[in-house]
């Protein structure tokens, strides 16, 4: 489904009011981002995410590892480590099980060499071929690594890991840095500190607007 489409039918839903909201949902339907994140303790959150998609090479244990590896890259987009997957699979009735067999292959070996480990699953039949995972893992509340950029209201606590503590400080570190270079923010936003990966733009250009 597009993104578009999907936008739309969630709509519908109103998810992301307050008699849905969380608040140790640190990510969720808020803003389109990589994974899920849930915070358990103060220095625990879950990340979780599922992606499954048809056959993208001929080779069914390429396949299954191609689509292990970009599941798990969601939680690696957020700041994640990978604890452990669940495989989410549809095949034709007809296909040969040693196919089957390796595509599963190609995806556990995949999920052991990010350190984690295979612990279930679920097939149904379907006449197209659909692989997958649902990856689960976790990063700690404060190093989560979110999409979107700097917001209304965001408090900047550090740049780069310099802790920033006023404006000037704040214009003074950016100022070391080239256009195109890429800056970590730590920030403070709906009572947690987010962590946010932005491509520093032209000072000249900024400066002329302003």
């Amino acid at each position: 489904m597009a993104p578009g489409d999907l936008q739309e039918v969630l709509k519908g839903l109103r998810l992301d009011e307050a008699s849905h909201a969380h608040p140790d949902l640190l990510v969720g339907l808020g803003r389109a981002d990589d994974a899920a994140v849930f915070r358990v303790t103060d220095d625990v959150a879950i990340v979780e995410t599922v992606d499954f998609f048809p056959p993208v090479v001929d080779d069914p244990y390429t396949w299954g590892a191609v689509a292990a590896a970009n599941a798990m890259s969601d939680v690696y987009a957020m700041g994640g480590q990978v604890l452990f997957a669940l495989a989410v699979a549809g095949f034709p009735r007809e296909l040969p099980k040693s196919i089957v067999t390796e595509v599963f292959r190609g995806g556990a070996d995949k999920v052991t060499e990010a350190g984690g480990v295979i612990a279930g699953g679920h097939t149904v039949i379907d006449p197209e071929p659909k692989y997958g995972l649902c990856v689960t893992g976790c990063v700690h509340p404060r190093q989560i690594f979110i999409k979107g950029g700097l917001r209304e209201g965001d408090m900047i606590v550090s740049l780069n890991a310099e802790e920033l503590s006023s404006r000037r400080e704040l214009y003074m570190s950016l100022w070391k840095h080239q256009p195109g270079e890429k800056l970590t923010f730590e920030v403070m936003r709906d009572n947690s500190v987010r962590r946010l990966e932005i491509i520093g733009g032209d000072r000249a250009e900024f400066f002329k607007a302003v």
